[in-house]
């Protein structure tokens, strides 16, 4: 169950660092903002929409990081990336502080995959 736990708050803190890629936020506050929105799929011709109305008192801040994380799932999606190139692709952009805006692009070795940094 631990190991449960800490996998879902990794993923958790990944999340959050898509959304605002500055500073870290704990669970307990970023959750109230990320979670209380109502949601609605539409689909229309061929295009797939998720339509998401927030309830939250700071909703425009909301919608400007639901916006940030909708042009990331966008641009993650919209190009035919292998699953390396993807995780590089996910890693880079949550982690943009720390790697101080380098990214990481997938070497294989053998049965592994690295991910060195590169200017």
């Amino acid at each position: 169950m631990a190991r449960l736990i800490a996998l879902v708050y990794n993923w958790w803190n990944i999340f959050t660092r898509l959304a605002q890629r500055d500073r870290h936020l704990e669970a307990v506050t970023s959750r109230q903002m990320r979670l209380h929105a109502a949601g609605r799929f539409v689909t229309s011709g061929r295009r797939n929409i998720l339509r998401l109305t927030s309830t939250n008192a700071l909703a425009e801040k909301v919608r400007l990081v639901r916006d940030r994380i909708g042009t990331f799932l966008n641009r993650l999606t919209a190009e035919q990336l292998n699953v390396e190139v993807a995780w590089a692709f996910i890693l880079s952009t949550a982690f943009a502080a720390w790697l101080k805006e380098k990214t990481l692009h997938p070497v294989a070795e053998g049965s592994q995959t690295l991910l060195p940094l590169t200017t």
